[in-house]
């Protein structure tokens, strides 16, 4: 007997064991009857999406049958998924870059493996014995994987794509990936209402390494003022099919992000000729320090070019004489003496863009997709100045 799939109703006690149902107890259960498809209409709506939240409040929004369609046809057609796919996504199913990820592809008849891996070593027994040619992750994955790396031969040189996102990669760590993980890394820049926004191959990010990937097929991109005009820097918008139209029940956070058939997900950024997208950080993330503007990515990527850091998050604090200052959380990978981070920062940095403070912390705070929430880091910082009084 095959069990080819298994169907379970709201009022029955397979929903609470589900995670601990066996095949044996399968086979004992009574044959069910067989039941016609449920017929769908494209146009209805299959999930209910929430946005990050990184930024402010979550928005929710519906996602349609079609919409995933498209959104599975554009992530393979950039990434180069095909049916002989082995999908290892260490992003959970329960967020909506996992889920999708695994259900594009089962649609499209590749392997997903399910797994539960915990650590490093998991990751790599896995990908060696399940045979694993695509392999997503978070950033902090990638820099665990990093770490366990260190004296080992490479550990995935059978990966077709190993692909990083939700959070930029500093182009120190890509090349270090390159050097220990396996030559084929991707990154990655999306959102959960626009899906994939940009992409960059190894030969991109060697091109333009501060750029976060370019813009793929199918998604139209602009960089405008608050009145639509295009700038040579400024904020972000997009189009493409598939995309939302609002957020369910929340008309004021519709009117800023969706306009005119545009999504503005709220990121400040360029674009070169080529189409490549470089960051600059978010809208209402600049730091003003006595008349001076810029953004925390800025100082970031100076930052994380010291070999020590492995992780740094820059975010304004208040300062009374000149408006607002950057303060840093690091995560270093040994010691690393104050003097020695000071002198490496009027090294690397303009005068108005040093860390007021530095705050060193054995991880950064981030949220289950990988996301640093530095909201928490100024939290974080309030007690530690709090304790030094």
């Amino acid at each position: 007997m095959t069990v080819t799939a298994v169907v379970s109703g709201s009022d029955t006690p397979l929903v609470e064991n589900i995670r601990h149902l066996r095949l044996s107890q399968l086979l004992q259960s009574p044959p069910l009857p067989t039941v016609r498809p449920a017929q769908v209409n494209p146009a209805d709506p299959a999930v209910m999406v929430q946005s990050s939240g990184t930024t402010g409040t979550p928005q929710i929004f519906v996602r349609t049958h079609v919409e995933l369609q498209i959104w599975t046809e554009r992530y393979a057609s950039a990434q180069g998924w095909s049916r002989d796919e082995r999908c290892l996504c260490l992003t959970a199913m329960s967020f909506n870059v996992g889920r999708n990820i695994c259900l594009g592809m089962l649609q499209l008849g590749a392997t997903v493996i399910v797994n539960s891996c915990t650590t490093s070593g998991d990751v790599v027994e896995t990908a060696r014995d399940k045979r694993i040619s695509y392999l997503k992750l978070a950033p902090p994955q990638l820099v665990s994987l990093l770490e366990y790396a260190v004296g080992r031969p490479m550990l995935f040189p059978g990966l077709r794509s190993m692909v990083v996102g939700s959070a930029p990669t500093s182009h120190e760590q890509r090349l270090l990936t390159r050097k220990l993980l396996t030559p084929n890394l991707c990154e990655q820049l999306g959102s959960n209402e626009a899906g994939l926004i940009a992409f960059a191959f190894p030969g991109d990010q060697d091109a333009f390494p501060g750029a976060v990937g370019k813009i793929v097929n199918g998604v139209e991109a602009e960089v405008v003022d608050d009145k639509g005009a295009c700038l040579l820097f400024g904020q972000i918008r997009l189009r493409a099919a598939g995309y939302p139209q609002k957020y369910f029940d929340d008309p004021a956070a519709t009117a800023r992000k969706f306009r005119d058939g545009w999504f503005y997900p709220g990121d400040l950024a360029s674009l070169n000729a080529e189409g490549y997208l470089f960051l600059k950080g978010r809208a209402d993330d600049v730091i003003n320090n006595g008349g001076s503007k810029f953004y925390p990515v800025e100082v970031e990527n100076a930052i994380a070019a010291h070999p020590l850091i492995t992780e740094v998050a820059v975010f304004p604090w208040p300062n009374a004489q000149s408006g607002s200052s950057p303060a840093a959380a690091i995560v270093l990978n040994r010691p690393l003496p104050n003097r020695q981070l000071i002198s490496f920062y009027a090294e690397h940095l303009a005068p108005w863009m040093i860390p007021i403070h530095t705050l060193q912390l054995a991880e950064l705070p981030r949220n289950a997709m990988g996301k640093v929430v530095k909201g928490k880091l100024a939290q974080h910082l309030k007690q530690a100045l709090r304790h030094t009084k």
